[in-house]
Formats: C-alpha cells, sequence, structure tokens
C-alpha cells in the first residue's frame, strides 16, 4: 500500500538532480523520488513532467516538498492555468514544438 523509492545506481550525494517523468496524476511518484534524492545528499531537487494531470489539485504537494523547481507543459491547460505565478512552478508552453512537427510533416 505504500510506495517505497530508492536509489539503485548513480551517486547523487551533492549533485543537482532533475527527476523527469512523463505523466503526473497523484504526484506521489515524483514527491517520493524527491524525498529519495534529498535522503541520499542532493544538493538540489528539481522535477520535469510532460503531462502535468494532477487530479484533485495534486500539484500542491509540491508547493512545500522542498522541490527547487518544477517544470511541466502546458498539456494539460488547467493544471497549467492553476500553477501560474506559484514557486516553484514553471509552465513550458508545447506550441513551438508542435508548430514545428507540422510544418516538417512530422505529423
Amino acid at each position: 500500500d505504500k510506495r517505497i523509492v530508492t536509489l539503485s545506481e548513480g551517486v547523487v550525494a551533492g549533485r543537482d538532480v532533475v527527476i523527469v517523468d512523463d505523466l503526473a496524476h497523484s504526484c506521489s511518484t515524483q514527491i517520493n523520488c524527491g524525498e529519495a534524492m534529498r535522503s541520499a545528499g542532493a544538493a538540489s531537487v528539481s522535477a520535469y513532467f510532460t503531462h502535468g494531470v494532477c487530479e484533485n489539485s495534486a500539484w500542491k504537494k509540491f508547493v512545500d516538498a522542498g522541490f527547487d523547481k518544477v517544470l511541466l507543459t502546458d498539456s494539460c491547460p488547467a493544471t497549467a492555468k492553476a500553477v501560474e505565478g506559484i514557486e516553484p512552478f514553471e509552465v513550458l508552453s508545447l506550441a513551438g514544438s508542435i508548430s514545428r512537427a507540422v510544418l516538417e510533416g512530422a505529423c
């Protein structure tokens, strides 16, 4: 019932860590990973996820969770709008990437 996150390889002590995830629903995975990285001595911990679904306003878990920065795209507009101007969040626009893909015929 409880997720246990451990560092299985690598050394994070004294280093800046970025947790990368494609999707954040409850945000528990990212929060647990951040706790594990800080416990292992990371100098700073940031997170990036592409799709911030963050159901039931789960994004609020990051506000006091010790993350230096939380980056997410605007692929989930409701979450992007909700976190606007709130630390530690930064919303990255997908508009440029999507328009380049369409113009280059990648779709």
